[in-house]
């Protein structure tokens, strides 16, 4: 019985079985438009983190004060302020962009440093995948076949 299913398979065309609009669909989203997505997320991040440092040079971190309650939900309210944090911060040292980059070159280089690395290591990257995509996307060429070699005529001694 299930040679009899597999053979009703295999005579199933591929062709009906995947039309031009699915293939399409399945292939999501391009290397070139993650790769671009991840830069801006990470400078972004790179900012906040950036922007925090030089907010909190004189020791003033920002954080919002916790009320009372159960450690569980002190630790979420902790998390959800942390954000509210960064978010107000990334966004209140914009005008401040100048004193802010050189302020963190002069006093925490590392910090600066790591996010460039991230940046070129994320661009790389995305070319390599983007290389190997269309090496494996092009279509395999035939086997070459092997050179028979011609057989020499007997010398007879």
């Amino acid at each position: 019985m299930e040679t009899a299913e597999r053979s009703a398979i295999k005579k199933i065309p591929m062709s009906y079985m995947l039309d031009e609009d699915d293939e399409e669909e399945n292939e999501g989203k391009s290397i070139r438009w993650v790769v671009i997505v991840a830069m801006i997320l990470v400078a972004y991040v790179a900012w906040g983190c950036l922007a925090a440092a030089y907010a909190g040079r004189d020791g003033n971190t920002g954080v919002m004060g916790m009320g009372g309650g159960r450690l569980r939900s002190r630790g979420i309210m902790m998390m959800i302020s942390l954000a509210l944090s960064f978010l107000v911060t990334s966004v209140t040292q914009i005008p401040n962009v100048f004193s802010v980059i050189s302020w963190n070159f002069s006093n925490r280089l590392w910090l600066p440093v790591l996010f460039i690395v991230v940046e070129i290591c994320i661009g790389v990257g995305g070319i390599g995948l983007q290389k190997l995509e269309n090496n494996l996307a092009q279509p395999t060429g035939r086997r070459k076949k092997k050179k028979r070699r011609k057989k020499r005529p007997r010398q007879e001694m």
